[in-house]
């Protein structure tokens, strides 16, 4: 590898200058590090000096022994960080961990142990180096993966030895119905690496982890767009069976009884590993939750949500029950005769709170009626009239008056009404509630008179004058 050329090729300054600026800052003779092919290596003034001989004459034995080793991103930005940007940087320490010698290729289902077991890796470190389905006793759990549409890319060296892999899922949906490839969680020997799996992924458009970690697992890169909020399913084939063994999964971790897999939730949770799996929670209405947030309703013969769920007399509903009703803050049953339903206002009231009127077929407030003792109902008060012949207010809907006797009286009282032959007018007849009534000054019983018009006559004459 030649530093000063690559350098050149990626920023567009001349390898004169990228000397100048070397020797500049002290940085001679750079060069990929003996012992560690991730890492660069150079000479200063002093230590050339020191050691005695040219920069024309490092040898590999030389450079070895006496060469000062450092990470490629750490010597590129202390030699070109006021030159060129912070992405150019970043690009530029890529270009230098990037080994010629390694390749991705794409292993099918039925490959996905071997790319798994620790035995095939180049060295068990880094990510890949703590997985925890990496044991062969984790080989059977590994099974769970022939359900579904799901491949794995490796990272292989000169030695065809894993240094990374990656589960490649397929026939996935988002949850606007999207159907497109997704890379899980990137596994690498060297976290270096990891770019080139997500240029494998970018080039073959697929979507991938933002972050690669068990958790952020609803954040995904998609078509060079970061998605902070990605739901994601895929569909198996069979049924969860309680007695298999399932691995541990880092994005697609619920499962459902018909096996498709989650991201977000499902019944059962696959992040246990010892091949065994947790139950996520409780089902309601097609959400998992856990046990803490939910209320089995012995109405429904099912849980319900805590946040939703009201008890009424030791049993649970749901708040959005029709039945439900909500009067002032309180909830009630509609049968549990507490409440009574007012056509009035078109609402709910306690019975504590509404006075029932007959005569209306319907509950109201208290400042809405009053009672009538004479007529054993309550009445609206936009109907009360005072009656002096009652000496008690009574309605106007069940209320006569008599324009002869200038008051109110109740119409249940008998009352006779004639036709009065001199104005054609209908006149009342009114049988008082006095015992005696003074008639052409003679003192008479109320049964031997009447009153009509205003004037009293005995039944002989008023029978004279009806004639």
């Amino acid at each position: 590898m030649n530093f000063y050329k690559m350098v050149s090729e990626a920023t567009n300054m001349t390898v004169d200058a990228i000397h100048s600026i070397c020797e500049s800052k002290n940085r001679l003779v750079i060069d990929v590090a003996i012992d560690d092919n991730k890492k660069l290596s150079y000479f200063t003034g002093q230590k050339l000096e020191k050691v005695g001989i040219s920069s024309l004459y490092i040898t590999p034995e030389i450079r070895q022994k006496h060469g000062i080793m450092c990470k490629p991103g750490k010597l590129i930005n202390y030699l070109f960080g006021d030159k060129i940007s912070p992405k150019e940087v970043k690009n530029l320490t890529q270009l230098f961990l990037k080994d010629e010698s390694l390749r991705l290729e794409l292993w099918d289902n039925e490959n996905i142990k071997e790319a798994y077991l620790d035995k095939n890796y180049s060295s068990v470190k880094g990510s890949l180096g703590n997985s925890c389905m990496r044991y062969k006793s984790c080989q059977e759990y590994l099974d769970f993966y022939s359900n579904y549409d799901v491949k794995i890319l490796v990272l292989l060296n000169q030695y065809d030895e894993i240094m990374g892999r990656a589960l490649i899922w397929e026939n996935v949906y988002n949850n606007i119905g999207d159907n497109f490839v997704f890379m899980d969680r990137i596994y690498t020997c060297n976290e270096n690496h990891e770019s080139m799996f997500k240029d494998y992924a970018i080039k073959h458009g697929y979507a991938y982890k933002k972050r690669q970690s068990y958790d952020y697992r609803l954040n995904v890169i998609y078509k060079d767009k970061v998605y902070d909020y990605c739901e994601m399913s895929i569909i198996g084939s069979g049924y969860f069976n309680d007695n298999s063994y399932f691995p541990y999964l880092d994005t697609f971790l619920y499962c459902s009884d018909s096996m498709e897999l989650s991201n977000k939730d499902g019944q059962y949770c696959l992040n246990d590993t010892s091949g065994r799996y947790e139950t996520n929670g409780i089902n309601v209405n097609g959400v998992w939750y856990s046990e803490d947030e939910v209320v089995y309703s012995e109405v429904y013969g099912d849980y319900i949500l805590l946040d939703e769920a009201i008890d009424i007399d030791g049993m649970w509903y749901d708040i959005s029950d029709s039945n439900i009703i909500n009067v002032d803050g309180e909830y009630y049953h509609i049968d549990d005769g507490d409440i009574v339903f007012s056509e009035y206002h078109c609402e709910w009231m306690h019975c504590n709170d509404a006075y029932y009127s007959e005569y209306e077929n319907d509950y109201f407030k208290d400042n809405e009626v009053f009672w009538c003792d004479i007529q054993e109902d309550y009445f609206l008060n936009e109907d009360k009239v005072y009656s002096s012949l009652h000496d008690c207010y009574i309605t106007s809907c069940l209320a006569e008056y008599s324009k002869i006797q200038g008051y109110y009286y109740y119409d249940e009282v008998e009352i006779y009404v004639f036709k009065d032959l001199h104005t054609g007018e209908l006149v009342d007849v009114f049988e008082y509630n006095l015992s005696v009534i003074d008639y052409n000054k003679n003192i008479c019983s109320i049964d031997d008179i009447v009153i009509v018009g205003g004037k009293i006559f005995s039944h002989e004459t008023y029978q004279d004058w009806r004639n």
